[in-house]
């Protein structure tokens, strides 16, 4: 009997991190709506990344504040990083797709593997960007070194997507309600567990 009341709260704790996890999903599709969907999408992304963030930080039930706060400041840097990096893989990626068909077949894994590679920098760019203040070149680079120095990191990640894709393919029922959100938590959980590593072993 003992148990019960533990079990009891830890049900409580599980439901209330789901309805938190449906809240700022909620918040999300409005204010992507409120920028019109091209001008909200960049900087309501960037707000569920950050408000998790400093859910995950302090564990304070300010969703509501922290996300129209991190809205409202990043509304012009976030659409101008966020689309002109799209535009620019967007359009890099299409010219290597071109390139792909006219070279000799041991290549096109090269041309392939640079731009898997190019798609990991772009998962890695938003999450360096709401935990660190640097310069466009910066995130690029500290993204791509990432990416080889801390592999099993990047695999975690990887796969944290490939099971919400897996997901919501099989319960579709869920993607009005977690769509953005479970990947965001998934993936600024284990970032923020590799900066932490990283900051602790700068600290040494």
């Amino acid at each position: 009997m003992s148990d019960t009341p533990i079990a009891h709260s830890k049900f409580l704790t599980g439901c209330h991190f789901i309805m938190r996890l449906a809240y700022v999903n909620l918040l999300w599709v409005c204010f992507t709506l409120l920028g019109l969907l091209f001008f909200g999408i960049f900087p309501a992304t960037i707000a569920v990344l950050d408000t998790i963030r400093k859910w995950n930080i302090r564990n304070e039930h300010t969703i509501s504040l922290d996300f129209i706060h991190t809205y409202k400041r990043e509304f012009l840097k976030s659409n101008l990083y966020g689309w002109g990096w799209t535009l620019f893989t967007t359009l890099l990626i299409i010219g290597l797709a071109h390139f792909v068909v006219s070279i000799q077949h041991y290549f096109q894994f090269i041309i392939i593997g640079f731009a898997c590679i190019l798609l990991i920098i772009s998962i890695y760019f938003p999450l360096l960007y709401i935990h660190y203040r640097l310069t466009v070149k910066n995130y690029i680079k500290t993204a791509f070194a990432l990416t080889f120095l801390y592999p099993h990191f990047t695999l975690l990640i990887i796969v944290s997507l490939l099971f919400c894709y897996m997901l919501f393919l099989f319960i579709p029922g869920l993607i009005p309600f977690f769509l953005v959100s479970l990947p965001a938590w998934m993936t600024v959980s284990v970032s923020l567990y590799l900066f932490n590593k990283l900051e602790t072993q700068a600290r040494v």
